[in-house]
């Protein structure tokens, strides 16, 4: 018996040693599996957070491209005017055989005047025609450099964009440095250079790609408000600085603006290429599938791609009255637009004002309107529209582009009628009410038509907007030739023309009409179901037209 209880407590000694054995070793496993968690958690927080710095960089990178960009452009606009004023103001006393043989304190009196009808004819053709000239290479170019950017990347086509637009600005002030050298009229001919890199507005397409590229959807909306911010705060910094240095000398804004534009290929050299950069949310799997081809074929099959977007298009706008009328108005807002660098001219010849003073409300008033208009006032009325009024979103970007666009042709009026800077003021401040027509008639547009053909009918846009922009400027400066000539009010004639433009807008955007559809489906999709008068729609099912 002895024994056998020996026995037995032992075994039970072993039996708890072996247990707590075990134990020891449950304990040591969930610590190396806790263990394994924490280091996982920090590493992952540790790459988020370093996600979150690299994105957080590159979208104030881009945000300080565009507001440099912008700020060079508007920093040499009035100045630039003003020296051609100058240059063709001189060439025209030094001509004019009735003044060089009047005495000297008459040849003074009229050196010094350059409101007379013939400079500011000539200066008008002049900007206007070098306007429409500057737009041609974007509209021809846009859409191949767009190509090319798919093919080797988008860093490469700005960087040629920026070093092109700098090439044309350096010539252009050369000419005007040395105008006993040069004939001004040659300003006509730097267009040319923006052959390389296709102009403005690749540069503009290129840096939206590029935040397209990088962030995820998410992400884009927020930076895109960022880049529009960063956008108005160069024009309300460039026009104001120009109107300030003006008083000095009209050469020193220009002089920065150039030290600017030489600098901006080198900022564009700390942009990332973004061509292969993917965001998490995308499905790499398809991506590395594709057979890959050579730079050759990959150009044939962006152009044959090309041309079967733009048979598309022709299938898509001829077939919906609704997207006529609207690609009507982008046409004729595209002519409309183009009148503000007219402005500062008309206000020089009628008002008398020199142009500092005049780019200080021409130019710097309208950009701190946009400021509060496109970040308070929009935002606003869309919330009171969709959220408290509960209207949809569709019909809500109606109201919007009616509103705006009966605003911009009363605006308009008021302008041409004003004979008073208060009146001036006020006509200035309503047409910054209507700035943001050109976003609602997108949204607008956008609910027209199914998802996959959005990009196609925006290239649609881009060009029928630039055609419009680049007959606008021999019409202005026509019309303003004959305002002169009649005398008076007629001067105003161009901004009666434009008010006359968005007078068809409104006409137009009024025959547009929504189609009553289930409320919970528009709502879902946030779109609306047009109605064509021939009675053919659009309707937007999520598996295509």
């Amino acid at each position: 018996m002895p024994s056998s209880e020996y026995d037995t407590q032992h075994a039970h000694h072993a039996v708890d040693e072996t247990a707590s054995l075990l134990a020891s070793h449950r304990r040591d496993d969930g610590d190396d599996v806790t263990n394994t968690t924490a280091s996982t958690l920090v590493n992952r927080r540790a790459a988020a957070k370093k996600r979150s710095y690299i994105k957080t960089h590159f979208v104030i990178l881009i945000t300080l491209v565009v507001f440099i960009i912008d700020f060079a452009f508007c920093l040499i606009d009035a100045p630039q005017i003003e020296i051609f004023e100058h240059i063709i103001c001189n060439a025209y006393y030094m001509s004019n055989s009735a003044v060089l043989t009047s005495n000297r304190t008459d040849r003074m009196k009229a050196s010094s005047s350059c409101v007379v009808d013939a400079v500011q004819s000539e200066l008008a053709i002049l900007t206007q025609f070098k306007d429409t000239l500057d737009m041609l290479p974007s509209l021809v170019l846009a859409v191949p450099y767009g190509i090319l950017a798919e093919t080797f990347g988008r860093k490469p086509i700005m960087l040629m964009s920026m070093i092109g637009i700098a090439a044309e600005v350096l010539i252009d002030v050369l000419i005007c440095w040395l105008p006993q050298v040069f004939r001004l009229r040659i300003i006509w001919i730097t267009p040319l250079l923006q052959i390389l890199g296709g102009g403005i507005s690749v540069t503009n397409s290129m840096l939206y790609t590029m935040l397209a590229d990088f962030l995820e959807p998410a992400d884009r909306a927020n930076a895109f408000y960022l880049i529009s911010a960063s956008s108005l705060l160069g024009e309300v910094t460039g026009n104001t600085m120009a109107a300030t240095l003006m008083r000095i000398s009209s050469w020193l804004p220009i002089m920065i603006a150039v030290g600017i534009f030489s600098l901006s290929p080198l900022l564009i050299l700390l942009l990332p290429e973004t061509m292969k950069a993917r965001p998490c949310y995308v499905d790499t799997s398809t991506i590395l599938t594709q057979p890959a081809r050579n730079g050759t074929k990959r150009l044939r099959d962006e152009f044959q791609d090309l041309w079967t977007r733009l048979n598309i298009l022709k299938g898509v706008v001829f077939k919906s009255t609704n997207i006529m009328l609207l690609m009507s108005a982008f046409f004729l807002s595209g002519i409309a637009d183009q009148s503000s660098t007219l402005e500062l001219q008309y206000v020089r010849k009628f008002f008398g004002w020199s142009y500092s003073r005049g780019a200080l409300i021409v130019s710097s008033l309208p950009s701190g309107l946009d400021v509060i208009v496109f970040l308070i006032l929009l935002p606003l009325l869309d919330r009171i529209l969709i959220e408290r009024m509960h209207v949809l979103p569709s019909a809500k970007d109606l109201i919007m582009v009616r509103a705006s666009a009966i605003i911009l042709a009363f605006g308009s009026l008021l302008f041409a009628l004003s004979s008073e800077t208060l009146v001036l003021i006020a006509s200035i401040s309503v047409l910054t009410l209507g700035d943001g027509i050109e976003v609602a008639m997108r949204s607008l547009l956008t609910s027209l038509i199914p998802p996959h053909q959005v990009s196609t009918v925006y290239t649609g846009v881009a060009v029928v907007s630039g055609a419009g922009g680049m007959i606008a400027g021999p019409i202005l400066a026509m019309t303003f030739k004959v305002g002169m000539r009649a005398g008076g009010r007629w001067l105003a004639l161009p901004f009666y023309v434009v008010a006359a433009l968005f007078f068809l807008i409104i006409m137009a955007v009024c025959r547009v009409q929504l189609r009553k559809t289930d409320e919970n489906e528009d709502a879902t999709t946030s779109n609306g179901r047009f109605d064509d008068d021939g009675g053919s729609s659009v309707e937007h099912d999520q598996g295509g037209q």
